[in-house]
């Protein structure tokens, strides 16, 4: 299993705006189609709120490859633009391995 971790900066006054789009862009609902896709959750900061984590568990790097090359291309492009209006300088997400205690 993986972990993917994105982390947005939203503009100030747009967190709601972002919250909308992102749910708008079915980012809460169209991971779970992919088989292999085991949670998601979006956190917002308690000390900035315009800082945003998303962070997804993945049976493999391949499904969470997979869910990179549609994300985008298979939501609805009003609601991407939207969401894209309201972030500071978007980041690509990074993947971790989950290390088991020993």
């Amino acid at each position: 299993m993986i972990r993917a971790v994105i982390s947005f900066q939203v503009k100030p006054g747009c967190e709601e705006a972002f919250e909308a789009a992102f749910n708008d862009a079915g980012m809460f609902t169209r991971p779970a189609q992919l088989d292999g896709f085991v949670s998601m959750e979006l956190m917002r900061s308690d000390d900035d709120p315009t800082g945003y984590l998303v962070v997804s568990n993945w049976k493999s790097h391949e499904v969470y490859k997979k869910w990179k090359s549609i994300s985008s291309r298979e939501a609805p492009r009003e609601a991407l633009v939207r969401l894209g209006e309201t972030l500071i300088d978007p980041q690509p997400g990074k993947t971790y391995a989950i290390v088991p205690p020993q």
